[in-house]
């Protein structure tokens, strides 16, 4: 079955996309804490730049997934991928100039992991699209089992990058894994089903839904 899965080039391009961009995710979300650190020389703020990473979450998780619902949801991924890339860039610029403060950290850092609530939903609702029933058990074990390889090898990686380059320069990479994403997303022919009927497209439906599940 995981031949078969590999075969299949949507599939191979999912999971492609997928473990590079977790891959990055993990390394931009240690960068974010050493560069406050090295900015700021604070434990305190360190801590803050934490519950930045977290916040975005509470106020937007449940909206992500509605929106994953609402919206097509190839177009939404390479926009959020292309649109967060530049915003790791300018990071890297900022800190070259001598330019780059704490403020500026926790706005991008607030940013990103916004982008990544609309993100992550809708990426988890692309494999469905593209596999068939027989497929779906393997190709969600296939891209779990990617996922926890690439958690686990993060902090290898984290410490080579560190001797290496230097602590910005995950965000860098983590840019470059943006493009690779949207690459890849772009090379899935995924045609967007309309998920939910227009009629029922409400804000007052979202929240109502959103309520009760915080119910």
């Amino acid at each position: 079955m995981y031949k078969q899965l590999i075969i299949n080039k949507k599939i191979r391009y999912y999971l492609l996309g997928g473990g590079v961009s977790k891959l990055g995710d993990v390394l931009t979300g240690m960068a974010f804490l050493f560069i406050t650190y090295d900015v700021t020389g604070s434990s305190l703020h360190t801590t803050g730049m934490a519950i930045a990473e977290t916040l975005p979450y509470l106020f937007f998780g449940l909206i992500g997934g509605v929106t994953a619902d609402w919206l097509p949801r190839r177009k939404l991924l390479i926009l959020l991928d292309l649109l967060r890339t530049p915003l790791l860039l300018m990071i890297v610029c900022l800190y070259y100039l001598d330019m780059l403060n704490y403020m500026i950290l926790l706005i991008i850092n607030f940013l990103m992991q916004s982008a990544g609530c609309f993100f992550n939903p809708a990426h988890r609702t692309v494999l469905a699209s593209i596999t068939t029933e027989a497929e779906r058990v393997a190709a969600n074990s296939a891209n779990d089992t990617l996922s926890r390889g690439v958690t686990v090898l993060s902090p290898v990686i984290s410490v080579w990058l560190l001797n290496t380059f230097g602590s910005i320069h995950f965000f860098t990479i983590d840019a470059i894994t943006f493009l690779i994403s949207a690459y890849c997303i772009l090379k899935i022919d995924l045609i967007d089903e309309k998920n939910v009927a227009p009629r029922h497209k409400k804000i007052k439906a979202a929240l109502f839904a959103i309520f009760e599940f915080v119910h």
